[in-house]
């Protein structure tokens, strides 16, 4: 068991790696706006696991904590791009993790702590986007096999991602930490890997457009 978990955690850390090789052979492709996100929540993504693994020693939650404002903000802009003349939807989605953040902030130590409750909050608010996405497309009739192809991968690896670390985060919280379990931790983690292979599949696609 301790081997499987290891090896999956080690996967979550490195898989970004297939992203980045898929980045440098379509180098030379014209990259959207929407694809430009993508590539920054990686970079972003992948030098935050490093970095907390392999440099910061001790209570890192500070620094989950800028990554997560971060990621969101870079998130919130994406579904801005991408779900049309949605601009209050967005702004409220906004508004309601900040909410959650700043009352967590208050209540908690940012140093040992960690913002369950915020974090359960935010997968819900991209499964929710996640989800209006898939349905714009649908009444769009839109072809994702070409134009919107990109973006239609980012989405899947996005809904998987959030759905998937959805119930380790609730489970974490005040109310339910008392059910959690480690071992769940590694749901997370395989959706972070397949985050990453999708995002990767999405950035090959680009030719597509």
């Amino acid at each position: 068991m301790d081997l499987f978990i290891d090896s999956i955690r080690y996967l979550s850390n490195f898989s970004p790696l297939i992203f980045f090789v898929i980045l440098f052979l379509k180098r030379r492709c014209h990259f959207l706006v929407i694809d430009q996100i993508i590539i920054a929540i990686v970079i972003l993504s992948f030098s935050t696991d490093i970095t907390l693994k392999y440099i910061i020693d001790g209570r890192n939650y500070i620094y989950i904590f800028l990554y997560v404002l971060l990621e969101t903000l870079l998130l919130l802009y994406l579904f801005y791009k991408l779900l049309k003349r949605r601009s209050i939807l967005i702004l409220s989605m906004l508004f309601l993790f900040l909410i959650t953040l700043i009352f967590e902030f208050i209540i908690k130590n940012p140093l040992y702590e960690l913002f369950t409750f915020s974090l359960t909050i935010r997968c819900l608010i991209f499964i929710i986007l996640s989800l209006i996405y898939f349905h714009q497309v649908y009444n769009k009739e839109a072809d994702i096999f070409k134009a919107e192809a990109p973006q239609f991968w980012y989405n899947v690896g996005i809904l998987i991602y959030f759905s998937l670390a959805f119930f380790p985060f609730l489970l974490a919280t005040e109310l339910l930490k008392e059910m959690f379990d480690y071992t769940l931790w590694q749901v997370h983690n395989i959706g972070n890997i397949m985050k990453n292979i999708i995002f990767a599949i999405g950035l090959w696609m680009v030719q597509k457009r």
